[in-house]
């Protein structure tokens, strides 16, 4: 690939799709879980937090962790797994019947999504020239930036049109 070849291949779109469609999903969620745990769960602010903030945590193991791995699998392996991680995770939200259950399974949707975002920047860079690297990446955060504005609004929007369940699958 030579620095006048576009930077925008197929392989590009389907990793910036992927990180924003899985960031969108982190971000609604991140801002509607709180009030979600306490209606149905009536959980003070303390285990509020921590239900909001597991999250975080499960990426932060997997970002630890995703180093090692990719010594082990491939990229597409990882993303895999990811993806295979995440999806059951995202649906247990359907079967949340405790507060420990809801910290779990956001432990896990955590460390799934810090496993497929991990492995989304790292396969785009080597997509690139290293001429171009960094305009490749600034195209590709832009799937991040547009996923912390819809995110939140989507989460907020549905919340508020359709509540609760129609994000969660629960009533509460």
């Amino acid at each position: 690939m030579n620095n006048h070849e576009s930077l925008f291949s197929r392989d590009f779109w389907l990793l910036a799709l992927t990180n924003l469609f899985v960031m969108t999903g982190y971000y609604s969620l991140m801002v509607t879980v709180g009030l979600y745990s306490v209606k149905k769960f009536q959980a003070p602010t303390s285990i509020t937090g921590l239900i909001v903030g597991i999250t975080v945590i499960g990426i932060l193991i997997s970002r630890f962790s995703s180093g090692y791995l990719t010594h082990i699998f491939s990229n597409k392996q990882l993303m895999v797994a990811g993806t295979i991680l995440l999806i059951p995770a995202t649906l247990l939200y359907q079967m949340a019947n405790s507060i420990l259950f809801l910290i779990v399974v956001r432990l896990i949707q955590g460390i799934s999504i810090g496993l497929v975002s991990t492995v989304t920047n790292t396969a785009v860079v080597l997509l690139f020239p290293k001429a171009r690297t960094g305009e490749g990446i600034g195209y590709f955060s832009l799937s991040t930036i547009l996923a912390t504005a819809v995110g939140p609004f989507a989460g907020l929007l549905v919340e508020q049109h359709f509540n609760f369940s129609s994000i969660h699958r629960q009533n509460y």
